[in-house]
């Protein structure tokens, strides 16, 4: 007869695999067509990103820049105080857009021009290239998923929200809700606007490489009459 017990604790158990290939793989012992087709997939999709990170980046670039000229040029003449702090606080917004961009520009614009003038005589000169196309795709990859980042949008709102309360202070309430809800939207568009590709091409290179793994978790429930092993499986 099965005696019941009650376990003083809940055991957890938990392994959990990596789901992104380490930033080189381990790929001194790979064959020479192995290492050759790995560096043109690579070459090939960081090209094929190149043409959309220029257009995002250079659209975003003359927006902000002339957002923050004419703006600022708009609060020196306007007439009233209200409108002057309400330009000068848009053309703010625009200045920080434009900061932004020059700090981290968009590396997709480059396509493979970085990766395409390393030298590939040697194995070693192969290899040292192929770990530098790989790094370069993963960051594409990580910049891209910031379109959903979550401090990217709570930076965007509390921006926004701190710009529209300033100016609510200084210009009253309605200049202060246009101020925070067009910076917001423009912040929204901004982020998500960002080219995806890279994302998705450096999945298709974890699945070309076999590197993609699963996350497994292991856990103890406790019973009245004993306890239940559970797993779960994410891939």
């Amino acid at each position: 007869m099965l005696e019941y017990f009650t376990l003083i604790a809940q055991l957890g158990l938990s392994a959990s695999l990596p789901s992104q290939i380490q930033t080189s793989l381990d790929d001194s012992g790979l064959p020479d067509a192995v290492i050759e087709q790995r560096l043109r997939f690579l070459e090939n999709r960081l090209q094929e990103s190149k043409t959309q990170g220029q257009i995002w980046s250079y659209s975003w670039l003359a927006i902000n820049g002339v957002s923050m000229v004419g703006l600022g040029a708009a609060a020196a003449l306007a007439d009233n105080d209200d409108d002057r702090v309400k330009d000068a606080a848009y053309a703010a917004n625009a200045g920080i857009g434009l900061a932004y961009m020059l700090v981290t520009p968009l590396e997709a614009r480059l396509g493979a021009s970085l990766i395409v003038t390393l030298p590939e005589r040697t194995r070693e000169q192969k290899l040292a290239k192929l770990r530098a196309a790989e790094d370069q795709l993963r960051r594409n990859a990580e910049r891209a998923e910031t379109r959903w980042g979550l401090w990217e949008h709570v930076g965007n709102i509390a921006l926004n929200v701190a710009a529209g309360a300033a100016t609510g202070l200084a210009a009253g309430p309605k200049h202060g809700v246009d101020v925070a809800l067009t910076g917001f939207i423009g912040g929204l568009a901004f982020l998500l606007t960002q080219p995806s590709k890279p994302a998705k091409d450096w999945e298709a290179y974890q699945n070309l490489t076999g590197e993609k793994t699963s996350n497994v978790e292991v856990f103890v429930n406790s019973r009245p009459d004993g306890a239940t092993l559970n797993m779960r499986f994410q891939w």
